[in-house]
């Protein structure tokens, strides 16, 4: 019998059943769900809240050393602490708790995020940084792994994509609230993170504690993993890696060519991006409520439509049609998020929910980071950043043609 691979689709547990290995909660009530899915807005605040306050910052520290470095790691050590501590922090979780460890990273989140306010060197400000990385390491993990662990089949797939959705609406939101609040100051976007602490409450008291029954060591029979599963992990790992690179074409790299295109202000960049990001919020939405499909078509499709979107941008000739095709691209870039986090949660074990979601959550830091020098050999072998965004796209379009020839070639399973 072949092995269930991309192009098999796992089986859902059945409803009601308590095993080792299964979580002893069934009934989670919308407040909770809700609960879950505000934990991922950590994540928006981490890498959104300061973005229009960094000049601001670099004025104020104008004679620190390695300005410009060190004004950039404001930005970017958070994601540089998730990719270091996602996996660690997922093994830990599986064996503390996941809800006690997300009450924990709130709590981090919140303290290091404020704690700026108070400062006054740079370099503890990056420090500080790196914290907030972590406690979002920790709400980001825990809250996708209770949504895998305590909902099955189509709900788990509609509340993860309304996670993804949710987020990308929000990181909107974060921009334009962080550029205000930092009318009164840098310091005072740092308030922002305030938001860990003020979830932190109705978390300790609403959220579920699901107890899962661990396997006796005396029967390390019922301990295995299922069949397929770390071979779907590393797919499903390596997809979303280029998934992220992808969407941070979108998001990130896109502002560089909406500038070539004659958006010569922020204002018009932050318009266009917008567009881009509502497309990202679009899809998610769709791929959660879209449920007749398989979550392996689901990732055909995104793929498809990252590939065309990002060709489209790179060919069109004006800032009305880049920003026209950006949400094409973004629209896949969403779309393909909830349906690999579906289809691999659906095959994880309750007692390694945390450890295969940390892996899931740095390889998508991952292809975060991997963006910026990708963009830099695109762009010196196309020549331009219009080239490098077609060339992307096509990267994309040539997943997509893969994973058909997977789907036809690899044997079904009986």
């Amino acid at each position: 019998m072949a092995e269930r691979s991309l192009s098999s689709e796992p089986a859902e547990p059945r409803e009601g059943i308590v095993a080792e290995g299964t979580p002893a909660i069934r009934n989670v009530s919308w407040v909770q769900a809700v609960l879950l899915i505000m934990g991922a807005w950590c994540t928006v605040l981490a890498s959104g809240a300061l973005a229009p306050v960094l000049p601001e910052i670099r004025d104020a520290f104008a004679s620190a050393q390695r300005l410009d470095l060190m004004v950039g790691f404001v930005a970017t050590m958070p994601s540089l602490a998730v990719a270091i501590f996602a996996i660690p922090i997922g093994w830990i979780a599986d064996r503390v708790g996941l809800t006690q460890v997300m009450l924990i990273g709130l709590a981090g989140f919140g303290v290091a995020g404020v704690i700026p306010f108070w400062l006054t060197s740079l370099n503890a400000i990056v420090a500080t940084r790196f914290v907030v990385g972590i406690g979002e390491a920790a709400v980001m993990i825990t809250s996708t792994a209770l949504i895998g662990l305590l909902f099955h089949g189509p709900r788990r797939t509609r509340w993860l994509g309304i996670q993804v959705a949710a987020a990308n609406f929000l990181g909107i939101g974060v921009l334009l609230a962080g550029g205000i609040i930092g009318l009164w100051g840098w310091r005072a976007a740092f308030w922002i993170y305030t938001f860990g602490l003020i979830l932190l409450i109705p978390c300790l008291f609403l959220l579920p504690r699901p107890r899962v029954a661990r396997p006796s060591t005396g029967n390390m029979a019922v301990r295995s993993t299922p069949s397929g599963l770390w071979r779907l992990v590393i797919e499903s790992c390596f997809l979303i890696f280029v998934g992220s690179a992808a969407l941070y074409s979108v998001i990130v790299q896109a502002s560089f060519l909406f500038e070539v295109r004659g958006a010569t202000d922020s204002a018009m960049r932050g318009m266009a991006m917008a567009a881009a990001a509502a497309g990202i919020a679009l899809g998610a939405t769709a791929s959660g409520m879209i449920t007749k499909w398989t979550g392996f078509a689901k990732v055909r499709i995104a793929f498809l439509l990252m590939g065309v979107g990002m060709v489209a941008m790179m060919m069109a000739d004006s800032l009305i049609t880049t920003a026209l095709a950006a949400p094409i691209a973004g629209f896949g870039c969403g779309f393909v998020i909830p349906a690999l986090q579906s289809r691999l949660l659906s095959r994880t074990p309750a007692d390694q929910m945390g450890g295969v979601t940390g892996l899931w959550i740095a390889a998508t830091f991952a292809g975060h980071f991997a963006n910026p020098p990708l963009f830099i050999i695109l762009n010196s072998v196309g020549g331009s950043q219009a080239a490098a965004m077609g060339m992307m796209g096509c990267i994309c379009l040539v997943v997509c043609a893969l994973l058909g020839f997977l789907m036809r070639t690899e044997a079904k399973p009986t």
